[in-house]
């Protein structure tokens, strides 16, 4: 199914970033689903249209939120850059949980020396998450597994917020550009 989504379904989410759409799919009542799309981040320029160096922006993916947006996930995507030049020792790549409003990373599979550092201006990045929903135990976990190209990054919360059927995009500094938002479940 095709969804087209404006600037004019702009909702905010309690923390310096605003989902620029929101969509519902078709998945409810999927444990494992996947979201993909692909990202743009425009090359910073000078007043000159010299390139600046100076990429401060930043974007990604919103899925299972809740009816006000104050809860689900967020995969955000920010060039080095911008990290930065806001003074920030964040990895480019994080998945995060946003409870009330309130985010926290999850840990995930990148290590120090080994965490996904290429985002740049002009280039257009393929995004795959996929989630799968497991019960083992009586204890029930999320597991996110983020492709970045041909990178693979690794998430689990173990203590999971409830799987929904609404996505969204976002933007958080500066111009992010997208070019579709795909979800499917997975069977």
């Amino acid at each position: 199914r095709t969804y087209t989504l404006s600037l004019h379904d702009a909702l905010p989410i309690c923390f310096p970033v605003t989902i620029a759409a929101v969509a519902k799919t078709q998945r409810t009542g999927y444990d494992s689903f996947v979201i993909s799309t692909s990202m743009y981040f425009p090359i910073a320029r000078n007043a000159d249209g010299s390139a600046s160096g100076n990429q401060i922006c930043s974007g990604g993916v919103a899925l299972c939120l809740n009816g006000t947006n104050t809860n689900g996930y967020i995969v955000s995507i920010e060039p080095p850059q911008g990290a930065v030049a806001r003074n920030l020792k964040e990895r480019c790549v994080k998945i995060l949980k946003v409870v009330n409003g309130t985010a926290t990373v999850l840990q995930d599979s990148q290590s120090d020396s080994d965490q996904f550092q290429s985002i740049q201006g002009g280039q257009l990045y393929n995004i795959q998450v996929k989630v799968n929903k497991t019960t083992s135990n009586g204890e029930t976990f999320l597991t996110f597994k983020l492709m970045i190209d041909n990178t693979e990054i690794v998430a689990i919360d173990k203590s999971p917020l409830d799987i929904t059927d609404r996505v969204g995009l976002i933007s958080g500094l500066g111009t992010v550009r997208y070019d579709y938002l795909y979800t499917a479940p997975i069977t």
